[in-house]
Parts: C-alpha cells; structure tokens; sequence
C-alpha cells in the first residue's frame, strides 16, 4: 500500500486482512504516550523517568522472549524523548514496557488508552492489545496502517526520532535503528516490525526528487514478507520506479495539432 495522504492511494497488492503488526506497534506507543504527555518539538527533552529493579527485570523477560531490548540500569535516568528514542530506534520491547508503564500505569490502562487514540483517528480496523508488539493480537490492516505512517510522519518528535541510524544514549548505550534503508532511495522513516517468516513489515516514510520544484512525499507499508532481504528490496524497487517515472518533455511543437 502506497499513498500521499490518508485520503487517498496511489497503488496496492493484496488484500486489506487485518496481521499482526509486530513492532510497528511501538509507533502507536509512542504517539499514544505523546498524546498523553505531549512535547513541544524535537528539542523538548520532556520529564525525566528513571528507572528502577522493577524496569530492569523488564530486560530479562524479553531477553527470554527473544524480543530486541536495549541496556536500562537500574537508577538510571532519560527524559521522555530519549526514552521513547530507546523505545522506538532499536526497537526496545523492554523501553516500550517501562514507557508505557510510566505514563499509564499498566498494559490495561495503556490498551484503554490505545483504544480510544485509534478510534479519534479514525484506525478502527486496528486492535492493541499491549505496548511491544510481541503479541499476535496486535493486527492492523495496510489501509490502517498507511493513515498511521501519514500520522506518524507528520508528527515531528517520532519523524525526527526515527530518522536517525544510530543514537547514543546514557545507560543504554549506543542503538542502531532497525531500519537498514534509512537514507536510501529517499527513505526517512519509519518503522521495522516481524515475528517471524512471514510477517516481517516495514512502514516507511520517503522524499523523493523528481524534479517538480519541490520533492514528492510519499508513505507506504509492505508487509507479510519472508525476511528482512526481500523486504527491502520490494520497498527499493517500488520506490525506485517512483522515481524513474517522472521525465521532463514537450508538450506541444509549434504547428503540431492540439484536437479536432
């Protein structure tokens, strides 16, 4: 599914079944705790948390899952921003937890939450029912999931958070983004997600210039595919021919006929 706006699509394959969506359920999270507790910008640090035993047992319960986490000491501390960064650059199932935890207070109370973001967006084909995504029961469909890129790409903390390929951060170190086409082919966002051969997704964002004075933004999502390896080069080849169908040419020659 490919499109300018969530008004519209440009192209799409397959059926519009509602998956499970993996860790593109930490983008819901993070734009679900920000409605909670809004920052100003990128710049806005936000309130601090810090974390204690309890967030950091977190790190083994996923480490047994064989979920991606991220190092979170106990009695350390990151402002919102940079938790939600841990949270959403490397895909930390452990951050999504604690974050979550801190702005609501239990998987139920964010699920409430979760509930009612997606229904004033009007996602009524998506179902959250814990903040990591390592849950099946986690589904959106690719239209759903296409309105949530133009959500997400317009919001300016998660778009600039997750343009960035690594990050560096006290406690958790330095995290390296999922996203591997970060940069390439006009890519600049947004989210990886996968649980297992035949669920790996990528919700992407990308500014392409095509030579129309100002570039064309475009978001998509491909899902369902079996690894990493196809994906991205589905995602390549699409937006590649994006690109190369714009070409400059005459409209008319002098003496040439316009109709009859």
């Amino acid at each position: 599914y490919l499109g300018p706006d969530a008004a519209g699509v440009w192209a799409r394959a397959g059926d519009d079944t509602a998956r499970p969506i993996a860790s593109v359920t930490k983008l819901v999270t993070a734009l679900v705790v920000l409605d909670a507790v809004p920052l100003s910008g990128p710049d806005d640090a936000g309130p601090t948390l810090t974390f204690d035993a309890a967030d950091e047992d977190l790190y083994d319960k996923y480490y047994v899952m064989g979920s991606t986490i991220a190092p979170m000491p106990v009695n350390s501390s990151l402002s919102l921003r940079d938790a939600l960064t841990a949270m959403l650059v490397p895909s930390a199932s452990n951050y999504a937890e604690a974050v979550s935890n801190w702005a609501f207070g239990s998987t139920g109370a964010f699920a409430d939450a979760a509930a009612g973001w997606l229904d004033r967006h009007g996602l009524t084909a998506t179902t959250i029912v814990e903040p990591t995504g390592n849950s099946p029961r986690n589904v959106a469909t690719p239209s759903d999931l296409l309105q949530l890129a133009d959500i997400a790409a317009a919001d300016p903390v998660v778009s600039a958070i997750l343009a960035q390929p690594s990050v560096r951060l006290p406690g958790a170190g330095t995290l390296t983004n999922t996203n591997r086409l970060l940069g390439r082919s006009g890519i600049t966002g947004l989210k990886t997600g996968n649980l297992g051969p035949g669920t790996f997704t990528l919700l992407y964002s990308a500014t392409l210039d095509v030579g129309i004075g100002s570039p064309l933004q475009v978001t998509g999502v491909t899902t369902g595919a079996q690894g990493r390896d196809s994906l991205d080069a589905a995602v390549v080849a699409l937006l590649d021919s994006i690109s190369g169908g714009f070409h400059e040419g005459p409209l008319s020659e002098a003496g040439g006929a316009l109709g009859t």
